[in-house]
């Protein structure tokens, strides 16, 4: 018989915002693809998506970043402020 395996409970919020944008704080990257997620954010658009961005923010946290995904830029930014990274660079405009 083929269980499923238990969703914890920050997959699980991933998983709620297939098809809608989430923003994230700075992750210290200067590319020019995290610059654009970091100003814009993205959309989720499947739950293999969904599941890789979880990956990557526990992938981050496991290396001692703050990387943070959130609802809106206003909560990524606040975030942000109270977690800044080690010698953080800001993103030019």
């Amino acid at each position: 018989m083929i269980t499923e395996k238990p969703v914890n409970e920050r997959l699980q919020w991933f998983l709620d915002r297939i098809g809608k944008r989430v923003f994230r704080n700075h992750a210290g990257c200067p590319c020019v693809i995290c610059k654009k997620v970091y100003e814009q954010g993205f959309v989720i658009v499947d739950a293999s998506h969904a599941e890789y961005v979880h990956d990557n923010e526990a992938d981050y946290a496991a290396s001692g970043h703050p990387l943070r995904y959130f609802d809106t830029k206003e909560q990524a930014l606040a975030y942000e402020a109270e977690n800044p990274l080690p010698n953080q660079q800001k993103l030019e405009s």
